[in-house]
């Protein structure tokens, strides 16, 4: 879609880059939230009522999970990079951000009929300028931001081997190294 767009924009003469300006922005706001439906549409996979919100500072000082968590209702989105197992990313998406997002899409909806209306009028050799202004720009929203984790705690493991008494022995045993080390002892 914002490929078409964007050779429907090369095509107008370069007395109507006004209009070849107004439709790659359709173009651009159209790239930025397909990035967002995706990410909403593909990602959310459940619904909870709290929402858990950790940082890398969060896993130095081992904040207990009842601390790092907010009242919702949230949506749970859980991913994992495909290029490096040792990041993975949860995300909690709250109503504000969804409507927020659905305000977006109405606005561009609106925007997209008024840029036809004056891309209409251009090819029927009206004044567009007169009878069908172009509209005004919207902002673009800003860059998705997938939240992703990647600390040395966190240890992928098939899990299989999680049901393996020496190996869960093995995960306490680094888990009490590490303990050690971060208090000065080890």
């Amino acid at each position: 879609m914002a490929q078409a767009l964007n050779c429907l924009a090369e095509e107008f003469p370069t007395e109507q880059h006004d209009i070849a300006e107004g439709v790659r922005h359709v173009a651009n706001m159209y790239e930025r939230c397909r990035a967002y439906r995706n990410y909403y549409v593909h990602g959310i996979s459940a619904v909870t009522r709290y929402g858990i919100f950790i940082d890398a500072e969060d896993f130095e000082k081992d904040t207990p999970l009842h601390e790092a968590m907010r009242e919702g209702p949230y949506g749970t989105i859980h991913n994992r990079s495909g290029k490096n197992k040792f990041k993975f990313g949860m995300d909690h998406v709250d109503t504000e951000q969804l409507v927020r997002f659905n305000n977006t899409l109405g606005d561009l909806g609106d925007y997209t009929e008024n840029l036809n209306l004056t891309v209409g009028h251009y090819f029927r050799r009206f004044d567009y300028k007169k009878t069908a202004p172009l509209p005004q720009p919207l902002q673009l929203p800003s860059a998705l931001e997938k939240r992703v984790w990647s600390h040395p705690k966190m240890k992928p493991l098939p899990a299989l081997r999680l049901l393996d008494p020496a190996i869960l022995q093995g995960l306490a045993d680094e888990d009490a190294a590490d303990k050690r080390a971060l208090e000065g002892e080890g």
